[in-house]
């Protein structure tokens, strides 16, 4: 399911900023 992955990674990104 790269559907939630993607999710993850996304809001990974909006932390890590």
């Amino acid at each position: 399911m790269p559907r939630i992955i993607d999710n993850l990674m996304h809001f990974n990104g909006k932390g890590d900023e």
